[in-house]
């Protein structure tokens, strides 16, 4: 069973792995051999019923706002099969852009929001990280915020956790974000804490930041299984 998926980003790939499995079973898209993940191939006429059969949540790439029509059918379509949808909104200047979008979006559609603070500052308007989390989860979603090398923060109803992150040497932050979203989603989808899902989350960012590119091995995979 395929419970989470991603429309505009390498989440299955990365939750496969979690699973342990080395290919992703990511959903085809009906014409060829387009995936999800290959947001410039989808099509409004791609996103029908069978896309969300036996998934329960689907994770949206912010940088797909900047095609109303097409994250509009997304959610439409997900809510009407009763998915969850996540939305990471994924880059600063797109949300300023389209802010009226991306309100509407958080108020009527969509159940988890997860930024980074420069995306929760362009999204509330609020400067401090705390305050930002706060205005979104009042749009009564389960908020989180990337803090970086401070750790995440989240907020859902009066619940609210925050994480350190642990010291760790950075290589390369290129695919940290993705993975933190990977790690937190995998664990809310399974029923953990909102603490424990900080945890994995931040645990995959550290990982990944370690190493160049977006790949990590077979052992490390193992231990990060381990924790799980």
């Amino acid at each position: 069973m395929e419970k989470i998926i991603g429309i505009g980003n390498t989440i299955v790939d990365i939750l496969a792995r979690l699973e342990g499995n080395k290919m992703p079973c990511q959903k085809q898209l009906p014409k060829g051999q387009k995936t999800l993940n290959d947001a410039s191939k989808v099509q409004i006429s791609d996103i029908t019923p069978t896309l969300f059969e036996d998934v329960t949540m689907v994770h949206i790439e912010g940088t797909l706002a900047k095609n109303h029509d097409l994250v509009e059918a997304i959610c439409q379509t997900a809510m009407e099969q009763s998915v969850q949808i996540s939305l990471d909104l994924a880059d600063k200047n797109i949300v300023a852009a389209n802010l009226p979008f991306f309100q509407h979006l958080v108020q009527d559609c969509v159940d988890v929001v997860i930024a980074n603070e420069e995306e929760a500052k362009a999204f509330t308007g609020k400067e401090d990280a705390l305050d930002a989390l706060r205005a979104i989860a009042a749009y009564k979603c389960l908020a989180v915020v990337k803090l970086g090398s401070k750790g995440a923060c989240t907020r859902l109803g009066a619940e609210e956790v925050m994480l350190k992150a642990q010291d760790v040497s950075v290589v390369d932050t290129t695919a940290a974000g993705i993975f933190f979203d990977a790690g937190f989603l995998y664990a809310l989808d399974r029923g953990a804490s909102l603490k424990d899902c900080l945890s994995l989350g931040t645990c995959l960012a550290e990982h990944i930041v370690g190493v160049a590119g977006t790949q990590l091995s077979d052992d490390v995979w193992q231990e990060i299984r381990k924790k799980c």
